[in-house]
């Protein structure tokens, strides 16, 4: 096998062939940087994805590579007469549930909308799926992620921990959110409309320190609502709306509300419903406050 090649579009078709799977994995580690990080025989799961990626009627290539549940590289490959040439790293991700190149008319080539899993266990037993989009700019010549959503979310934590009362009573809470995307991509005005349906849930286990079951948990607030992320050809994103920044008088894009958050219907967490998440003119993404930004 020779590993200075690209990809072919024989290995294309013939992927699932060991060896073949073995020289893709490679190509990705080598063209990403990562060669020094990863063998590619320690790969865990390999997925091609084809389709119009970069807006010139070609068969791109999207490349997965799973190397344990934190870690899975990802790459871009345009179609060209000779196989496939290395555009750009996206990600790294942790564990990818899926993948769907989305068929744009609108945008003139396909939408990667990623279903991330993402499982942590800093400061809560934090559950959650993420709903990310990355579309391909020729301004720049690089892939902008265009959306990022929570798709669902599910955390649990003692307040012993907060407390440093390691030895007292549990105190186990829980905050879960289900969501419905909906995304509608049109000629007139692109928007992805987010349900969502929330709830704070308190455990009355206060012996034991691990997890509590779910049996013992009881709703203490609980929401239902809705959040439209609306296309904005400035932004190059899907943003809630603009505002201005008091302290600087720049336009500012609003990304997130943090009150949306389910963490803001958890009494020691209320502050989250202060905050936005804006992207500023220079590309730096920050939360503030709100009452830092006049909504326009």
């Amino acid at each position: 096998m020779e590993w200075n090649k690209n990809i072919t579009v024989n290995d294309v078709a013939n992927q699932n062939d060991p060896k073949v799977r073995e020289k893709i994995v490679y190509t990705l580690l080598k063209d990403t940087g990562n060669l020094n990080r990863f063998k590619a025989s320690d790969v865990q799961e390999v997925k091609l994805y084809s389709g119009d990626i970069l807006g010139k009627g070609n068969n791109d290539l999207f490349v997965t590579a799973k190397f344990g549940p934190t870690i899975t590289l990802a790459g871009v490959y345009e179609k060209t007469d000779n196989g496939y040439k290395f555009v750009q790293e996206i990600g790294p991700f942790n564990t990818i549930d899926s993948v769907e190149l989305k068929d744009s008319d609108v945008f003139n080539r396909d939408i990667i909308v990623i279903r991330e899993f993402v499982n942590q266990n800093i400061g809560a037993f934090e559950e959650a799926f993420l709903f990310r989009g990355y579309l391909y700019d020729d301004e720049t010549g690089r892939f902008n992620q265009i959306f990022k959503i929570p798709e669902s979310q599910k955390a649990n934590w003692n307040r012993l921990w907060d407390l440093e009362d390691l030895a007292g009573r549990s105190l186990w809470e829980r905050v879960t959110s289900d969501v419905d995307i909906e995304i509608d991509i049109l000629e007139g005005g692109s928007t992805i409309r987010v349900n969502q349906f929330q709830q704070f849930l308190v455990s009355s286990d206060v012996i034991t320190k691990s997890v509590p079951d779910d049996s013992t948990y009881s709703v203490v607030k609980e929401r239902t609502f809705s959040t439209d992320y609306k296309w904005s050809p400035k932004w190059k994103r899907f943003i809630i709306g603009e505002g201005i920044d008091k302290n600087t008088g720049q336009t500012v894009a609003i990304l997130e509300d943090f009150g949306d958050s389910p963490y803001a219907l958890v009494p020691e967490y209320e502050n989250f419903s202060f905050l936005y998440k804006i992207l500023r003119p220079n590309g730096i993404e920050e939360g503030v406050s709100k009452n830092t930004i006049t909504p326009i």
